[in-house]
């Protein structure tokens, strides 16, 4: 998409199901930017980080990239406030609380360009955390799907693999797969679950 940099942005890439790329758009949009000579930085919460105590992000399939790891939006706010990067990227923001919408709103509006990458509901079908109202405010969404692990046909859900006790529970294939909606609806509805 072309832009003026001049002014904020908020920019939102979801999907509903894991394995749909999320993490691999937001790593290729903040590359384009350097490309361009823009200066960039990428967050994720702590409680996300997966396949390394490194610092940086993995995409389930082994992609890195240089991040800063916070417990709080606030730290996303000071860190940009100290460094004033053109780009701001927020890799599993349905992890944050809700602070992040305000955090982002701000950030756009003092003139950073924000892409911000998560999941849209949970493994129980129920909106993920700040994801809604991130979603609400953003200039541009991009939705990303996966691949039905049991039909091939279009994943749009997050499926456990088994019954939850907690509401958030951080995993990869050893927890979660990516699900149709039919699909997805069988595997709860075999385990006694509502939906």
């Amino acid at each position: 998409m072309h832009r003026n940099l001049n002014y904020g942005w908020i920019d939102v890439i979801t999907s509903g199901s894991m394995y749909a790329g999320k993490t691999t758009e937001l790593i290729r949009r903040v590359r384009t930017f350097i490309l361009a000579k823009r200066t960039a930085v990428v967050f994720q919460p702590r409680m996300a980080k997966r396949y390394t105590d490194d610092e940086v992000i993995v995409t389930h399939d082994g992609l890195r990239f240089e991040a800063v790891h916070t417990d709080s939006p606030l730290e996303i706010l000071w860190y940009a406030e100290i460094h004033k990067p053109d780009v701001i990227g927020i890799d599993e923001a349905q992890f944050y609380d809700v602070s992040l919408v305000d955090t982002v709103q701000e950030l756009a509006n003092r003139g950073h360009y924000v892409i911000a990458a998560g999941l849209s509901q949970t493994s129980e079908g129920r909106p993920f955390g700040c994801m809604p109202q991130l979603l609400a405010l953003a200039d541009s969404i991009t939705s990303v799907y996966g691949v039905c692990v049991v039909c091939g046909e279009p994943a749009t859900k997050p499926f456990a693999l088994t019954a939850k006790t907690e509401d958030v529970v951080v995993g990869g294939g050893e927890k979660y797969e990516a699900r149709c909606r039919k699909c997805w609806l069988e595997g709860r509805r075999a385990r006694g679950e509502q939906c």
